[in-house]
């Protein structure tokens, strides 16, 4: 059954301009024409998650995904109005999170970042 899920739901995916729930990728799917279940959707959800192919919104809680290509470790920054997300590298930054976690007495074993904001379409001041 992934074989076939699998590229129904990646094309789901990125129609999205940022994270999406499972319910609207399900919905998209049918849209796409190749209905699927909602449950076999959150089940290729975490097959995809667990493959590296998808992520999950780093807010607690938030149960949205979204495609990313990118293997490296990187954060998002979140449109707080129309939801568009981009990846953020952080190589620097992982390294004086580290360091500034050293210089207190820690070591620094994992990082989350949550970054939102206005994308330069959303935003009034412009970009």
């Amino acid at each position: 059954m992934a074989r076939k899920t699998r590229p129904a739901v990646l094309s789901a995916l990125s129609t999205f301009p940022g994270f999406a729930s499972a319910r609207d990728v399900h919905a998209r799917v049918a849209e796409l024409g190749d209905p699927i279940g909602l449950a076999t959707v959150y089940r290729e959800l975490a097959r995809l998650l667990d493959d590296g192919l998808v992520e999950r919104s780093p807010d607690p809680g938030d149960g949205r995904y979204r495609r990313c290509d990118e293997t490296s470790h990187h954060h998002h920054v979140e449109c707080e109005s129309c939801g568009s997300s981009v990846d953020i590298p952080c190589d620097d930054l992982a390294r004086q999170l580290a360091e500034l976690a050293e210089s207190r007495g820690f070591r620094l074993d994992h990082h989350v970042i949550y970054a939102r904001g206005l994308c330069a379409a959303c935003s009034t001041d412009g970009p």
